[in-house]
């Protein structure tokens, strides 16, 4: 099933960026995608597939292209709003394939007050609840349209880190400059 997704959600970003390509080969929006400095936002449910648990997320980031290439870096944080208090804090990377897709990658440490480990059970205090920190990488990939000096689309999010996997699919806010 998961493969089925991921092999569906990839040939989807190929037609769509594709498509998207062909446009910009013949017609250039007035509005640049292609900013020097980004700082955005994204919000959205997310999905924890170990404990099949639901929650709202906020994600924030920095981004500045390198020079004039479909490149760019920075620094993001996401908060989760559930009972291990999950955050994370990343260096961000960011590839432009069109004017309008954006695909990041941004390895980093996911940060919980309480990681529970196998055989535990939720609720019950032992020695398996802690303070954890561990390397976390979360994939990204946005569409975004063009309202007035934001840019605003969907947006769809991978994380993994030792304790966890979640998905989540939103909407991203940003304004350049």
């Amino acid at each position: 099933m998961k493969a089925s997704l991921i092999i569906a959600f990839t040939l989807l970003i190929s037609v769509v960026a594709q498509a998207q390509s062909e446009k910009d080969d013949h017609k250039h929006d007035e509005h640049d995608h292609f900013h020097t400095n980004e700082i955005g936002v994204s919000f959205a449910p997310v999905y924890f597939t170990s404990t099949k648990e639901t929650n709202f997320g906020l994600h924030g980031h920095y981004i500045r292209r390198f020079g004039e290439s479909r490149f760019g870096g920075g620094v993001g944080v996401e908060y989760i709003f559930n009972e291990e208090k999950h955050q994370t804090y990343s260096a961000v990377f960011q590839y432009s394939p069109t004017y309008n897709l954006h695909l990041v990658a941004a390895p980093g440490i996911a940060v919980e007050s309480e990681v529970e480990e196998a055989g535990h059970v939720p609720g019950e205090m032992d020695e398996h609840d802690h303070h954890g920190v561990s390397f976390a990488m979360h994939l990204e990939a946005v569409y975004e349209f063009s309202l007035g000096p934001f840019d605003i689309g969907p947006s769809v999010e991978f994380a993994w880190d030792p304790h966890d996997i979640h998905v989540s699919a939103g909407v991203h806010i940003a304004v350049g400059f």
